[in-house]
């Protein structure tokens, strides 16, 4: 199961771009509606979605986990709700890639493939289902949030910092500024994105301002006792989103850890020498997006090539969603979907004196 797996897996990626192209011609003969929906370029559009589901749908069969590509499929079900694109052309695309790999994918594999893709198209189901807003009640900390948010959409992104030092400098705890400001922030503004009510330039507002701001708070963390050991954080390969890796850095050099932090789109290779030369005895990693989890395995894998077995690895990320138990498999010793439990799992494996 697992060769053919990993065969229609291979094939998928190599001939994605290929399969799509397939896809996305007959997807428009058999629906020329959807050009008037998506204008001009609907078949090079349609062409760039189906690739990536492609990819998607064999990160999921190489993983092992069909509820990786429903999560995905659902995800996307979502996108399109929010822009009032009609849901059923998921339905149709979906469609018209299986009777392409149906047709053209060759056995071992294409079994597996077509399973795979019936079990995503379950996702659609429930995609009408709002995804809430991380903001909701009134609590001190979420009003906070909200108010840090609009002022920075403002552009007023100075002033977006001060509310949350001020409120710091006043008794606010900086660990609450973190997780319950911060964070729920921006995780409201990604759910902005992709319910389709902002642009990319209302996010890259937020986020900038969230990198400068979170050097400052740092410094009003007070910090603990020195453990004498030293923490490796980074976003895997493919990576480009580095904020909840920058707050768990964070949040552990403040626990005693030494941290070393590199940030987004880190190669294997990279991660493997920064354990080695730092002396790291404890790794955390993200992956956002399931296409990133041959780059998650990789970096596990170069991380246990090293002398008894490397540092304890923790895994966390968005492209785990779907598979909570997929950690096992790639190596990893803890998973954690949220920073509080990756925080906690460190202190659990590394019990302070």
């Amino acid at each position: 199961m697992q060769q053919s797996g990993d065969f229609a897996a291979t094939l998928l990626e190599a001939s994605a771009s290929g399969f799509a192209g397939m896809a996305s011609s007959l997807l428009l003969e058999r629906h020329p509606q959807l050009k008037a929906v998506w204008g001009d370029d609907a078949l090079a559009r349609w062409r760039k979605h189906l690739q990536q589901r492609l990819l998607e749908l064999a990160a999921a069969i190489r993983a092992g986990e069909p509820g990786l590509f429903e999560s995905r499929v659902q995800w996307t079900a979502r996108a399109f709700i929010a822009r009032e694109a009609p849901l059923e052309s998921v339905v149709q695309g979906l469609d018209c890639l299986r009777d392409i790999l149906a047709e053209r994918l060759p056995e071992p594999g294409r079994d597996v493939a077509l399973s795979y893709l019936a079990q995503g198209a379950k996702g659609l189901a429930s995609a009408a289902l709002a995804e809430p807003s991380p903001l909701r009640g009134s609590a001190p900390s979420t009003r906070l949030a909200l108010r840090y948010l609009a002022t920075a959409m403002e552009g007023r992104t100075r002033a977006a910092e001060d509310l949350v030092l001020e409120a710091v400098d006043a008794g606010l705890d900086p660990r609450s500024a973190y997780l319950d400001v911060i964070l729920p922030a921006q995780v409201e503004i990604g759910r902005l994105w992709h319910d389709g009510e902002i642009g990319i330039a209302e996010e890259r507002v937020l986020t900038g301002t969230t990198q400068r701001l979170l050097p400052q708070l740092a410094r009003r963390l007070p910090p603990a006792a020195d453990r004498g050991l030293t923490a490796i954080c980074a976003a895997v390969r493919g990576n480009t989103h580095d904020i909840a890796m920058r707050v768990v850095s964070d949040l552990l050099e403040a626990d005693g850890w030494r941290i070393v932090f590199l940030g987004a789109d880190v190669p294997p290779e990279e991660v493997q020498r920064a354990v080695e030369y730092f002396d790291g005895r404890l790794v955390v990693l993200s992956a956002a997006l399931t296409t990133q989890l041959g780059d998650l395995e990789e970096t596990i894998k170069a991380i246990r090539g090293l002398p008894d077995n490397g540092p304890r690895i923790i895994v966390g990320g968005l492209a785990l969603d779907g598979a909570p138990d997929l950690w096992r498999r790639l190596g990893a010793d803890a998973y954690s979907a949220t920073i509080d439990g990756i925080l906690e799992t460190a202190a659990d494996l590394f019990p302070a004196d």
